[in-house]
């Protein structure tokens, strides 16, 4: 701002001649705003003092020019600025402030008018929320310019639901004084004021549409109260903030502190079963050694002392097979009935031999190398060795088998079956007492003989586990089920497995059968990879028979769609197009409808709601005449449709074929073999079944006819519930009577009148538990105005109970006011609202009345004593 713009609030204290010399003088320019008479009267002072400086800089610079003495402008200036009033500072003030805010913060002539009207004290809002200019039918104001006052606190309305006069705060009263000030820099229309607001808020850290909807509310007045008291809150939400964050890090760094306690826990018991695993199978490694190998300078040679023994290498191929190798012959050890089996030697041309022993879930190498050998001794010899035979069938037993103790057909008592694999010393042992700790430690307690079972690591078995475990016959024991025999169809080998790298099982990978005619290891993805570099290592056995039971989960879920080559040849056949397979999934869901105006699904967005598309006329009839389609009339001219069981059969075959990628959508409709003999009659076309408006209508009818009785039986129950809220209740008269005794103190009259109110509203509103109570004619004067229910739904009182609770009093007063907050579940003292619980308010009616009822009965007493 130059000297000379300030030339209309100083032109009548300078000289023409200070006037003419001050037309060339440098602009001064004024730093900051004033906000009040002080600051705008020390701003005038700093100003002409600087005023002073440059006149006499000026004259100083110029002594030749022919004007006043620059002591004496300066002195006059002074002397105009220290003798100006208060009213006039604040003029200069307010259009300087008006000048530089007003064309900033977007302010209409429109917005201007109605503040100017709340500083008069025009405007006046009435309960539903209206402002008008006068009080009563004054005229209205655009609720949009009392909104946008408010919400930059310019003007204080009156809550929801109360009258009053709408005010003016401090930071108005300011607006109005800038607006009178400077009326001319006012926005004529709310469009320009709205975009000189979205331009205030559209910078280069907000988008337009935050702009837009920012200018939707008034800024507040620069450093006023309203701004103070946002940036309060603001700062004390941030100081809010700040605790939570600190308290939110401090719970992070306990979570953290646990989490690396629990893995530091996990790893230390990861290493120890590592080490555990480790010293197993350096054990096992141990075991396997053959006794009768040294190590040479070319390796391990087999050597003969005594008798010799055949050198045998037992391996573990994966945790259901093992082999055993002797001079190229390799041996398969299989538990082939799955977990809980024996495990079964079988040789190199198929033939089941023997049954190992059994160490820590796995065959003992001792034993397997113990059958091996036998088996390769006695073919070296050329002798024949025994095959092993499953035990008999259950029925084959039994009949075969007589119980211990009985005769048989020829008067011979049939003695005990021999156990498999025991010896006629094993077997003679009987146990006349309980014996815990035999079977194994398994805690049985039978008596009886004991078996001894040489393939099972525990011996003197009882008849019971004999029979369970050892799969030993035993008279009058269901057998337990034997292993299949040689040709018949067993369990396999699952097609994945996990693979170790080197002996010390320091390193694993998973491979898989299923992807060629030889195994293919897994990457890291849990994919199968024919280039060996591109196989995952990992670094224990229970990462790998993870990765394997992913990847077997996988193949699971795709065995699932598979299908035969006869049900891809049927569902080639099919040949849905897009539109055709699309259309009977909607028909499944039953979202598919015919009207006169053609074809219709409804409803066919899952993330919209009430989304429908229109369908061709061809395309339902021609599913319809192959038989994929059945029609249903449900009303007169409007048609459903299901699919039969051929047409969910198709679409799901369909569907199954298009998953797996085994068919195309073609680009046209298919048209399929017609299984109906008639045309579809279009409901466009007007025409329809024989009898199907017939079978509409009466649908239409019962259906009607079924809402006018439901609609007479709600009409019976509302008459009923009428009559019962037309009937006072026998609690009800009883608080009546007692309201009406005589000498009855103000804490009686509350709790009854409290309990008036709830017998009261819950006669006309059964569902009602609580109910308000407002401000009536008086301070001391309550009214019930709404109720609500267990669910807080709020309904207005009933006219009619509103009419029954005027009669009586609340008897809420401040004397009272105690009592009543017993009985209510909320209290506003500032705007006088009580909210009364039902029950609690009829309970404590009953009680009083009881109490009442005795002390009447008591003051009757007395006094007929006296009269007597």
């Amino acid at each position: 701002m130059t000297i000379t713009q300030e030339r209309t609030d100083l032109s009548d204290v300078e000289s023409d001649d200070a006037t003419a010399w001050r037309g060339s003088a440098v602009s001064a320019p004024i730093v900051g705003h004033a906000h009040g008479t002080a600051d705008g009267r020390k701003l005038i002072r700093h100003y002409a003092r600087e005023v002073a400086a440059l006149l006499a800089q000026q004259e100083t610079a110029a002594p030749s020019m022919g004007t006043a003495p620059a002591t004496s402008v300066a002195a006059e200036v002074l002397a105009a600025c220290s003798g100006v009033e208060g009213g006039g500072a604040d003029r200069w003030l307010d259009e300087n402030n008006a000048r530089t805010e007003l064309p900033r913060i977007g302010w209409c002539v429109g917005l201007a008018d109605v503040l100017a009207a709340a500083y008069a004290g025009d405007l006046h809002a009435d309960t539903s929320g209206i402002v008008r200019r006068r009080e009563g039918l004054g005229r209205r104001v655009r609720a949009v310019l009392v909104e946008l006052l408010a919400s930059g606190g310019y003007i204080a309305v009156p809550r929801p639901g109360r009258r009053g006069p709408v005010t003016v705060t401090p930071d108005g009263v300011t607006a109005h004084r800038w607006c009178s000030a400077a009326p001319d820099l006012l926005h004529t229309d709310e469009r320009a004021a709205h975009q000189a607001r979205v331009w205030l808020h559209h910078t280069s850290r907000t988008s337009k549409q935050t702009a837009r909807d920012r200018a939707r509310r008034l800024t507040p007045l620069p450093h006023g109260a309203e701004e103070k008291r946002r940036r309060a809150a603001q700062m004390r939400q941030v100081e809010q903030w700040a605790k939570e964050m600190q308290a939110t890090r401090e719970r992070l760094d306990s979570e953290q502190a646990e989490r690396d306690a629990q893995a530091e826990q996990e790893r230390a018991a990861e290493w120890a079963r590592i080490q555990q695993q480790a010293e197993e199978r350096q054990a096992a490694e141990d075991d396997r050694r053959d006794d009768g190998l040294v190590m040479s300078e070319h390796g391990p040679e087999e050597i003969i002392m005594g008798s010799g023994k055949r050198r045998v290498s037992v391996e573990r191929i994966n945790p259901s097979i093992w082999h055993a190798t002797t001079h190229g012959a390799v041996y398969v050890v299989s538990q082939e009935g799955g977990e809980g089996w024996p495990w079964l030697v079988i040789t190199p041309n198929n033939t089941r031999i023997d049954i190992c022993s059994v160490i820590n879930d796995a065959p003992y190498a001792a034993s397997v190398r113990d059958i091996v050998r036998d088996h390769a001794d006695a073919m070296e010899r050329g002798e024949t060795f025994p095959e092993w035979t499953p035990p008999e069938e259950t029925g084959q037993s039994q009949s075969r088998l007589a119980a211990i103790g009985e005769s048989n057909a020829d008067g011979q008592t049939a003695h005990e079956p021999e156990p498999f694999g025991a010896g006629h010393e094993d077997a003679d042992r009987t146990v006349t007492t309980a014996e815990p700790g035999a079977c194994d430690g398994y805690g049985c307690t039978a008596t009886g003989q004991r078996w001894k079972v040489a393939y099972l690591p525990t011996s003197l078995l009882c008849a019971v586990h004999a029979a369970r475990w050892a799969r030993v016959p035993v008279a009058g024991l269901p057998a337990a089920a034997g292993l299949p025999k040689v040709g018949k169809a067993y369990s396999s080998a699952a097609p994945a497995r996990a693979v170790a790298l080197d002996l010390n099982g320091s390193q694993w990978v998973a491979e898989c059968d299923r992807h060629g005619p030889v195994p293919r290891g897994l990457n890291k993805f849990g994919d199968a990879v024919a280039d060996v570099a591109a196989v995952y290592v990992y670094g224990n056995e229970q990462a790998a028979i993870d990765a394997v039971r992913l990847h077997l989960d996988a193949h699971a879920r795709k065995d699932a769609d598979v299908m035969t080559p006869e049900d891809i040849e049927a569902a080639q056949a099919l040949n849905f197009s897009r539109d055709q397979c699309r259309t009977l999934g909607w028909i499944r869901d039953g979202k598919v409808g015919e009207t006169a105006y053609g074809f219709t699904a409804y409803d066919i967005r899952p993330d919209r709601a009430d989304v429908a598309k229109r369908i061709r006329n061809s395309l339902v009839p021609c599913l319809w005449a192959a038989g994929f389609v059945k029609a249903l009339a449900v009303a007169p001219g409007a048609r459903e449709f299901r699919l039969t069981d051929e047409g969910a059969h198709a679409l799901r075959m369909w569907s199954n074929a298009m998953r797996i990628s085994a068919v195309t959508e073609p680009e046209k409709d298919t048209r399929h073999p017609a299984v109906k003999n008639s045309p579809y009659p279009l409901l466009s076309a007007g025409k329809t079944w024989p009898g199907e408006q017939q079978k509409a209508q009466a649908a239409a009818n019962a259906e009607q006819a079924a809402r006018e009785q439901a609609a007479a039986l709600r009409v019976a129950q509302e008459k009923v519930a009428a009559d019962r809220a037309a009937t006072p209740t026998a609690d009800e008269l009883a608080v009546m009577e007692a309201l009406n005794t005589d000498g009855l103190d103000a804490d009686a009259a509350a709790v009854l009148s409290a309990a008036y109110i709830g017998h009261v509203v819950t006669r006309h509103r059964p569902g009602a538990t609580s109910v308000r109570l407002d401000e009536n004619a008086g301070q001391d004067n309550r009214r019930v105005t709404r109720t609500y229910n267990i669910n807080c739904v709020e309904k207005p009182i009933t006219p009619a109970a509103d009419e029954v609770l005027s009669v009586v009093s609340a008897n809420l007063t401040d004397a009272t006011a105690e009592r009543w907050h017993a009985l209510c579940t909320s209290v506003d003292e500032r705007y006088g609202v009580y909210r009364l619980d039902l029950t609690a308010a009829i309970n404590a009616g009953t009680t009083m009345c009881a109490l009442l009822g005795g002390t009447i009965d008591l003051v009757s007493r007395s006094r007929d004593g006296g009269t007597s």
